[in-house]
């Protein structure tokens, strides 16, 4: 990607964010007070360096926003890498079927449900990394739809659900005592 788009996916990234802020602040006031601090640039390159990549730069700005989420739900740079390297550990087991590529990092997790499963950013994607799915070790998926074409796009559709309060790719945004909850149907 030329260093033009790069910037630009930056951009999108930061203005998302501040959308996603604004309305949080103002919407769930409890979900955005919990949002961590955005990670430094040492926090960045000692996560890059613990799995020998450097993080696109769409990941890099998103973690400069805010470091993961309080709940881990959303990685912090740090448990990006963790959860890489866990990971390839298991995935380096006998008798485990996987698609991870254990010598040099195709995906990289960028959050994490409570079974094992990643939403990921494919890093061998042509022209951005894409956003996809790993379901606890062995499938990896990548939806069609434009919302998760790459980082930028689906922080951009989570910022318009949120204002609209209209559902992304089926997840209802729910406020409930000033937090936000998504509702999965």
């Amino acid at each position: 990607m030329s260093e033009t788009m790069e910037g630009m996916s930056s951009s999108r990234i930061i203005r998302a964010w501040n959308r996603i802020d604004a309305w949080l602040a103002e919407h769930a006031p409890v979900t955005f007070a919990a949002l961590p601090q955005p990670a430094t640039p040492v926090q960045v390159a000692l996560a890059e360096r613990m799995i020998g990549v450097t993080f696109p730069r769409e990941l890099a700005a998103s973690l400069g926003c805010h470091n993961g989420s309080d709940d881990h739900t959303l990685l912090s740079a740090e448990l990006i890498a963790r959860d890489f390297l866990l990971t390839a550990e298991i995935s380096r087991q006998p008798g485990i079927v996987s698609q991870v590529n254990t010598e040099t990092p195709e995906w990289l997790p960028i959050t994490s449900d409570s079974g094992g499963g990643h939403m990921i950013l494919d890093l061998l994607g042509e022209r951005q990394p894409r956003v996809g799915f790993r379901s606890e070790l062995t499938n990896i998926t990548f939806p069609e739809t434009p919302n998760w074409s790459n980082l930028s796009s689906l922080l951009e559709h989570v910022a318009s659900s949120l204002e609209t309060m209209k559902p992304v790719d089926g997840c209802h945004p729910i406020i409930s005592e000033g937090e936000l909850l998504w509702d999965y149907q």
